[in-house]
């Protein structure tokens, strides 16, 4: 998926907003593009939570850092899926020179990567700090008690002396 993520993006650096991507798939393959990289994003946030617990910081980072395709690869996705798109789409009177369009794919397979791998850092470096902070002191938090003002307190102890009878009309 970052492979389409990487065609898009160089798609849009060799041909601009002349025409869309895909023809009619245009939705569909944006959100494929982004329903992959948010399982890609869910992905790498689980697995960093469950090996946190297990691993310092710059294991689990070396760890989640094997998630991530490397240059060549993500630049070879790119360039199927370029070719895929660029079938589904109807003839265009524009044509991008090939030098363009390799050097769009190599481009946004570079900054596809990067951004890739910091994610993947910032993941881990997020759940190590969770995991590694036990206690987190409360700041200290006076409360005073609820007091009656003394004429409410006077009142309520009068309209209590009064609820039975006096004992004299007792014993009469």
């Amino acid at each position: 998926m970052l492979g389409l993520l990487t065609a898009i993006l160089a798609h849009t650096a060799a041909y601009g907003n002349n025409h869309t991507l895909g023809g009619s798939y245009h939705m569909a393959l944006e959100l494929l593009a982004l329903v992959g990289t948010g399982t890609l994003a869910m992905a790498v946030a689980a697995l960093a939570a469950l090996g946190a617990r297990h691993a310092d910081g710059s294991v689990l980072a070396a760890a989640l850092a094997r998630l991530c395709p490397g240059l060549v690869e993500l630049a070879a996705s790119g360039a199927v899926w370029f070719a895929a798109i660029e079938t589904l789409e109807p003839e265009h009177p524009m044509k991008a020179p090939l030098a363009l369009i390799v050097l769009a794919l190599a481009v946004s397979a570079f900054l596809v990567s990067l951004a890739t791998r910091s994610f993947v850092q910032a993941i881990a470096a997020l759940a190590l700090a969770i995991v590694t902070q036990r206690f987190v002191r409360r700041p200290v938090t006076y409360r005073r008690r609820f007091t009656r003002p003394s004429s409410a307190r006077r009142t309520a102890f009068i309209n209590r002396r009064y609820i039975r009878p006096p004992p004299i009309t007792v014993t009469l």
